[in-house]
């Protein structure tokens, strides 16, 4: 797969065309002549999706697509369909949905469910994961998020 993305440079700021060809940078700034930025690769996802007849949410990995492996997932006769919330990319997804199962551990209900709210999920995920902002698919979980990392934040500088 070819990409053609505008970008702008780490080394000297100016904006510029980057050109990435089966996942690897192919060219340098033209301002500059070095490399504009590093490309990470995304193995998999640790994803968070819920079904309104079950209780808490469902926390695991895939290195497919989150939509191929809810589709594998519902086909299962799961109770209700399972919705995704978030998902937090990984080059280590197998090694991150462990963290944070370990992490989570008291909340467990059973294999990869939870009892916990969306929000309450994404955000121990968050922060269990490094606090790299997750890719939200459920808007009103994505504000609740944000509000939430406000009031935390307040409450951190009020005690500081």
């Amino acid at each position: 797969m070819l990409l053609k993305i505008n970008a702008r440079c780490n080394c000297c700021l100016e904006n510029m065309t980057a050109l990435i060809h089966n996942g690897r940078l192919t060219t340098k700034c033209e301002h500059c002549g070095e490399v504009p930025f590093i490309i990470n690769p995304v193995n998999g996802v640790v994803y968070i999706v819920s079904s309104p007849l079950q209780v808490g949410v469902k926390i695991g990995m895939t290195e497919k697509s989150v939509e191929q492996r809810l589709m594998g997932l519902n086909a299962t006769g799961t109770a209700g369909k399972l919705m995704p919330i978030a998902i937090f990319p990984s080059a280590k997804p197998k090694a991150n949905e462990k963290k944070v199962h370990d992490k989570l551990l008291k909340y467990s209900l059973g294999k990869e469910h939870f009892d916990l709210t969306p929000v309450e999920a994404v955000l121990k995920v968050f922060r269990t994961l490094g606090r790299n902002r997750p890719i939200f698919y459920d808007a009103e979980v994505e504000k609740k998020f944000d509000l939430q990392l406000k009031i935390d934040k307040s409450s951190m500088e009020m005690r500081l």
